[in-house]
């Protein structure tokens, strides 16, 4: 009876209705309990949604079905104080309204995306080109070179001059053929990830958007 209070004092506490659905206990499907000893599904919030109410509830607030607002800088900002995961939305995401078709797999890992399928609203780069250290424009400066495929291929399978520096190769003949997956934390536009990727290898990368869409781009 007490978890059945503290529960309903969760869900009040958000006026939202599409937050209280989320986190209300669904039961289960045959409404039994089931193996683990629970009779409900609870779906989960980062602890730390409950201290941003107000921006919590301003990502929740949509029609459902209809698109999803372009506020991935709030969900960031959630996540990033904590609020992680994020509840589920029923909105859509907009496609692009001149979508071409991708690339090959293979093919796409060292050719920059077609810009018509790009949709980039809140960053002053509307396109990969735009992201150039060249461009003395991009609004960005975190990453010198990161979205130039030329210099990015380098990385990880030549010599350079920092002694810390390990080669994909090197790594991989530690255990060869054992190595299966991998984390990539903070990276830069998901190079290392390609790269693992050609020697059958899946990397799980992680990103932060700090002045440029590097998550997406990953």
């Amino acid at each position: 009876m007490k978890s059945a209070v503290k529960e309903d004092h969760v869900i009040n506490f958000f006026i939202t209705e599409e937050i209280r659905k989320y986190i209300s206990p669904k039961e289960n499907r045959v409404g039994k309990i089931n193996l683990y000893g629970a009779d409900k599904v609870y779906n989960t919030i980062g602890h730390a949604c409950v201290l941003y109410k107000k921006e919590l509830e301003k990502y929740m607030d949509y029609d459902i079905g209809s698109y999803c607002d372009d506020d991935w800088n709030l969900a960031q900002k959630l996540m990033l104080n904590g609020c992680d995961p994020l509840p589920r939305r029923r909105c859509l995401t907009r496609a692009s309204k001149d979508y071409q078709k991708p690339h090959p797999i293979h093919e796409s890992l060292w050719r920059l995306p077609d810009r018509r399928n790009v949709r980039w609203g809140n960053y002053q780069c509307r396109n990969f080109e735009c992201l150039s250290s060249q461009n003395p424009k991009r609004g960005y400066s975190k990453c010198i070179g990161c979205f130039e495929m030329e210099k990015e291929k380098l990385k990880w399978v030549s010599n350079t001059s920092l002694v810390v520096d390990f080669l994909i190769s090197d790594v991989l003949a530690i255990k060869p053929g054992e190595v299966r997956i991998g984390l990539d934390y903070g990276i830069g536009s998901g190079t290392f990830a390609a790269r693992m990727r050609e020697q059958n290898v899946t990397i799980v990368s992680t990103a932060l958007n700090l002045g440029a869409p590097s998550n997406e781009i990953s």
